[in-house]
């Protein structure tokens, strides 16, 4: 374990979604989904509606991340919301730090009673 991972400190994972937030990760998800599309049928998966939301929750997920992180990383590259065609998808990690900190993020979202 490097001394970086000994002195981390361990963050709250809640963060604020914001109405603007999810409006702009709304945006992103459906101008992205078809170029995913083909990803997500491989897996059996058609439903356009369920995919958007998936999109959605990812890049709040990443939002969220980089929310909690950039204040101990502030050179953390922020969430990409640039729309690829799916030739030019990169599967890298979400962010990035110059420190060599790469963070993949995975989310979902719960439906709370």
């Amino acid at each position: 374990m490097s001394s970086e991972e000994r002195n981390m400190t361990i963050k709250d994972p809640k963060f604020k979604i914001t109405e603007d937030l999810n409006n702009k990760c709304v945006t992103f998800a459906k101008a992205s989904v078809n170029s995913s599309a083909d990803k997500y049928a491989r897996r059996q998966q058609y439903d356009v509606e369920k995919i958007v939301k998936d999109i959605r929750n990812g890049k709040l997920g990443e939002e969220g991340v980089y929310e909690l992180l950039s204040a101990d990383y502030p050179n953390l590259s922020k969430p990409d919301h640039n729309i690829y065609d799916k030739k030019d998808k990169s599967w890298a990690p979400d962010l990035k730090d110059p420190s060599g900190i790469r963070v993949a993020v995975k989310s979902q979202i719960l439906n709370l009673l």
